[in-house]
C-alpha cells in the first residue's frame, strides 16, 4: 500500500497528557499518558499510543506484548471507538513485523509506524487504514458483547467494519486481510467510498436479520439490520441478499419463515432448555423451550436435553408448528441424604464439559456466550473453557446456568484450569512451549509441581512423554488423561500398566458430588474421582464394601446409568488380566468377583451417544487398584 505523505510532518509530544476531543480538520499520533486519554471500556493502558481525529480514536498496543496472544509482540490495534464511545474491538492482529512504534502527525492525517506495518488516520475520516507489504493474514478478536455479523461488529449504538479480502463465515475469530477498519455511530456500518464504492446507503431491510454484500458471487461484507434499516457503502457492481434464519428470501424480500415452537418439560413439569436437531443443524432452547426456525423444508426432527433425560422425534411439516414435549430423566440429579441403597448416596450428579473452546482459539471461533447456551442445551452444568496458547475470552447470558472456569492449552496436548490474571504465571493463558519437551511443556501449564492446577494430557502427549521417560520419573504428573474416542482407552488402560495411577476424563464427563453444587464442589468430585469418562452413560467401579476379603477385596460393584435411547449392550471389567463383559443389569448395578489383578476399571457400551446415532456410546470409571503400586 502506498501512502502520499505531506512535505512537513513531526513528531507528536509523547509526555503530555492532552485528553482533549479533536476539532474537524485535526488528527493526531501520540503516547498514551494518563487514563484520561484512554478509551472508555478499552484494553488499552498507559504507555500505549494513541491514533485518533475528530470522528474515531484507536488505541495500539505498545511493543512489550500482545493483549491475546501468548509470544507475540505488541504493535496490534486493540481499542476502537467513536469519541466518547466505548470499544468494540478486543484485538486485530495484523501478520507483519511490528517491533519500534513511532507516531508521526502531519498536515491533515497521522500516523503509527512499527516496522513493516503503518497505521494511518486521515482527519475527519472514521477509516483507519492498516498498510503493510502483502498483508494477508490477521486476526480479528471482538469484544465481548458485541453483536456480530461477518466483520461488521455492534455495540450499544455503535458499529465497527474490517474491509477484507477474506470473509470466515461467524467465527469470532477470523483470519483476514484488512485494508482499513471503521468505527462509526450512524445505524450501520460505511466502508471507505472510493471510486468502486457507493456513498453510504439505508437499506430496508424489514424482517432481516443481516444482508450480504457479494461481488462475483464472493461475499465482501455483512451488514446488520437494526430497527428495519442496514446501513452500508457497497461496491457498484455489488448484488445485495438479505438474511433471516428460518426464511426463504427473494433479494432483500422475505417470501416465507416457519419455526418449529417447542415447550419442554420434564416429567415433574419443569421447564428443561433443549436441543432442536434438523437436517444436520442444531437449535439451542432455553429452559422452557422457544422457537427453532427450521425453515419452509420438511424432515424429521429431534428434540433433546443431553445424555440424562429421554429424546423426542417426530416429523416436522415445514410450517410454523407448535409441540410440547415431557422428557424423563434417566439419570438423578440430586438424592436426599441419607438414602440407603441409593445409586447415588450424596449431593448431585453434574454432566461436565473439561475442554470446551472458545475465542480467540485456532480451530474454534465461537463466542464463549453461544457456547455456553449450546452446553446448556445439551444436558452439560459446568465447563472448563479452554483456548490454544491463550485465555479464552469470557461473557455469558444469566439464563445459561452452567457453571464456568477458564483453563489454557499448550500445544494442543495439556492443558490445566484454575487460570491466573498474572501475565508471569502459566495460568494466564497457556506458556510459550515452543521448543520444550511433552515433560516440560506439562510442569510449565502445571505452573511448577507445588501448584493445584488441575492437569490433563491426551494420548498423543503420553507418546511424546514416554518417549522422554518412564512413568515413575515424570515430575510433576498430570492428573488425566484426554480419553476423546473409544479408542484412546487403550492409552489408559497401558499408563496403568505401567504403574501410573492416573483418571480418565472424556467429552462428556459426569461428575458425582457432595453437598451443594458449584465449581469447588465439581472439581472436588474430579479430584477424588468421583466421575465417569465418556460421551454420555454413567458407570462407576467400586469395592462392594459389604464383604471384604485380606489381602485383596472380595466384591466389586458396578452402577450403570442411561437412557434407553443410547441402547446399552454390554458392561466390561477391565483388569491387568483381561475383560470380562457382562449383560446390562436391569437393577442398574451387579456385583462381581473381585479378580486376582492389580487394577481395575468399568467399562459401559452402547449404540449411541446421542439421538442421532453419530457414534456408539462408551464410558470408563477411573481405577480400583487391588493390589496397589508401592
Amino acid at each position: 500500500m502506498t501512502w502520499f505523505l505531506a512535505c512537513a510532518e513531526f513528531d507528536a509530544p509523547v509526555d503530555t497528557c492532552d485528553p482533549r476531543e479533536m476539532a474537524s480538520g485535526e488528527a493526531r499520533a501520540k503516547r498514551v499518558a494518563c487514563e484520561d486519554e484512554l478509551v472508555p471500556g478499552g484494553e488499552g493502558r498507559e504507555g500505549d499510543w494513541l491514533i485518533e481525529n475528530a470522528v474515531a480514536r484507536f488505541v495500539v498496543r505498545d511493543g512489550y506484548a500482545s493483549l491475546t496472544q501468548i509470544g507475540e509482540v505488541g504493535g496490534t490495534l486493540v481499542d476502537a471507538a467513536v469519541p466518547g464511545g466505548i470499544d468494540l474491538l478486543m484485538e486485530l492482529l495484523p501478520s507483519a513485523a511490528r517491533d519500534g512504534i513511532e507516531a508521526v502527525t502531519g498536515q491533515g492525517y497521522a500516523e503509527l509506524r512499527a516496522g513493516d506495518l503503518v497505521y494511518h488516520l486521515d482527519a475527519d475520516r472514521p477509516y483507519l487504514h492498516v498498510g503493510t507489504p502483502g498483508l494477508v493474514d490477521g486476526w480479528l478478536v471482538p469484544r465481548p458483547g458485541a453483536e456480530r455479523a461477518g466483520l461488521a461488529m455492534r455495540y450499544d449504538t455503535s458499529f465497527l467494519a474490517l474491509d477484507a479480502d477474506t470473509v470466515a463465515g461467524d467465527d469470532s475469530r477470523s483470519p483476514t486481510a484488512p485494508g482499513q477498519i471503521a468505527v462509526t455511530g450512524l445505524r450501520g456500518v460505511a466502508l471507505d467510498p472510493s471510486a468502486l464504492w457507493t456513498e453510504p446507503l439505508e437499506i430496508d431491510a424489514p424482517g432481516l436479520d443481516s444482508v450480504a454484500v457479494r461481488v462475483g458471487g464472493r461475499l465482501v461484507d455483512r451488514v446488520p439490520v437494526v430497527d428495519g434499516v442496514a446501513t452500508s457503502s457497497a461496491p457498484v457492481e455489488a448484488t445485495l441478499a438479505g438474511e433471516a434464519a428460518g426464511c426463504d428470501i427473494h433479494g432483500l424480500d422475505i417470501v416465507a419463515c416457519a419455526s418449529l415452537r417447542v415447550e419442554a418439560v420434564d416429567e415433574d413439569g419443569r421447564p428443561l432448555p433443549v436441543t432442536v436437531r434438523f437436517r444436520s443443524a442444531e437449535f439451542p432452547l432455553p429452559e422452557g423451550g422457544g422457537a427453532a426456525p427450521l425453515g419452509t423444508t420438511a424432515g424429521e426432527v429431534g428434540i433433546w436435553a443431553g445424555p440424562a433425560y429421554s429424546a423426542w422425534a417426530g416429523h416436522y411439516a415445514g410450517r410454523d408448528t407448535d409441540v410440547a414435549v415431557t422428557l424423563s430423566r434417566a439419570l438423578p440429579a440430586a438424592v436426599d441424604w441419607p438414602a440407603p441403597g441409593a445409586l447415588f448416596p450424596s449431593g448431585g450428579l453434574v454432566l461436565a464439559s473439561l475442554a470446551a473452546e472458545a475465542a480467540p482459539d485456532a480451530d474454534h471461533g465461537r463466542y464463549s456466550r453461544d457456547l455456553y447456551h449450546a452446553l446448556y442445551a445439551q444436558g452439560f452444568g459446568a465447563a472448563v473453557v479452554i483456548a490454544d496458547g491463550e485465555l479464552p475470552v469470557h461473557s455469558r447470558d444469566p439464563h445459561d446456568r452452567v457453571e464456568v472456569q477458564l483453563g489454557s492449552r499448550a500445544g494442543g496436548d495439556t492443558w490445566a484450569w484454575p487460570y491466573s490474571s498474572s501475565t508471569k504465571r502459566a495460568g494466564h493463558g497457556a506458556s510459550d512451549v515452543q521448543g520444550f519437551g511433552a515433560l516440560d511443556r506439562m510442569a510449565l501449564v502445571r505452573g511448577g509441581s507445588s501448584t493445584d492446577r488441575y492437569t490433563i494430557v491426551t494420548p498423543s502427549w503420553v507418546a511424546a512423554a514416554l518417549a522422554e521417560a518412564e512413568p515413575w520419573a515424570w515430575a510433576p504428573r498430570p492428573d488425566a488423561i484426554w480419553l476423546d474416542h473409544a479408542a484412546d482407552v487403550d492409552v489408559y488402560a497401558q499408563l496403568l500398566d505401567l504403574w501410573l495411577d492416573i483418571a480418565p476424563v472424556g467429552p462428556a464427563t459426569w461428575v458425582r458430588y457432595l453437598g451443594a453444587p458449584g465449581d469447588v464442589a465439581y472439581e472436588a468430585g474430579l479430584r477424588e474421582r468421583q466421575h465417569a469418562a465418556g460421551n454420555g452413560p454413567y458407570v462407576a467401579l467400586a469395592i462392594d464394601e459389604s464383604e471384604g476379603g485380606d489381602p485383596l477385596p472380595a466384591r466389586l460393584r458396578i452402577d450403570v446409568a442411561a437412557p434407553g435411547w443410547m441402547g446399552l449392550d454390554s458392561v466390561s471389567l477391565v483388569t491387568s488380566e483381561g475383560t470380562e463383559r457382562h449383560a446390562v443389569p436391569r437393577s442398574g448395578y451387579l456385583v462381581v468377583p473381585a479378580p486376582r489383578a492389580h487394577w481395575a476399571f468399568a467399562r459401559v457400551d452402547g449404540a449411541c451417544a446421542d439421538p442421532g446415532c453419530g457414534e456408539a456410546a462408551w464410558a470408563v470409571s477411573p481405577p480400583v487398584w487391588l493390589d496397589p503400586p508401592g
